[in-house]
């Protein structure tokens, strides 16, 4: 004879969060892996969002991704550029494909160097670091909160902070994006945010003098 023993029960505090990026008062949206652009973006039918950006040329297909803040939570979106639909004004539309937590997914080209960095946290104060891999798109960097930077000092995903980096030409300054921590302490993914197109072809212009297997 089989004895089975019931499972005790007890209430379990289940939050779902339904994702709403077109409630937030800006996301953070890039485009293949690049460098992220802040605006709104509008909820259509169908699991479509249109993206509130101007000027904007993409292909279908192209992979998007978007972040934002809720409920004082980072909050990660990915989807694919589609045509505009019958009916709907011009612009870029995005079909989400998936909601996630936690999670940074560059496609662009990243090089491993090692460049000075000097970042902002959430309350301004100045806390330095170094490169561990750098792209036109991003950064992933270790802050160097044990040494340089003050003792309180931490970064949370979602998070915007500033960042001056340091290359052999001279010193690129860009908004940055704290788009995901890893398990060491000042372990950060960044990406830069709206920068214009001198910084990136600045950083254009370093990264093809990289060799590549550094």
């Amino acid at each position: 004879m089989i004895h089975r023993l019931g499972v005790p029960r007890a209430p379990v505090d289940v939050e779902y969060v339904q994702p709403l990026p077109w409630q937030a008062a800006e996301v953070y949206v890039s485009f293949t892996g690049g460098p992220a652009y802040t605006c709104q973006v509008t909820r259509h039918p169908g699991d479509l969002i249109r993206v509130g950006l101007d000027g904007l040329d993409l292909p279908e297909g192209t992979p998007t991704e978007i972040q934002w803040t809720q409920d004082d939570r980072g909050s990660y979106a990915r989807g694919t550029v589609v045509a505009t639909p019958a009916g709907e004004p011009a612009g870029v539309y995005v079909r989400i494909e998936e909601s996630l937590a936690g999670l940074e997914r560059r496609a662009d080209a990243r090089v491993n160097v090692g460049l000075p960095i000097l970042l902002s946290d959430r309350d301004g104060q100045p806390v330095r670091g170094r490169t561990l891999d750098l792209s036109q798109g991003g950064a992933h960097v270790v802050a160097d909160l044990d040494g340089t930077g003050p003792a309180e000092a931490a970064f949370l995903p979602g998070d915007r902070i500033t960042a001056e980096l340091t290359l052999p030409e001279g010193v690129v300054r860009s908004a940055c994006l704290v788009s995901a921590t890893g398990a060491g302490r000042g372990d950060l993914r960044l990406r830069f945010l709206d920068p214009d197109s001198a910084t990136v072809a600045r950083l254009g212009a370093f990264l093809r003098t990289v060799p590549t297997d550094t």
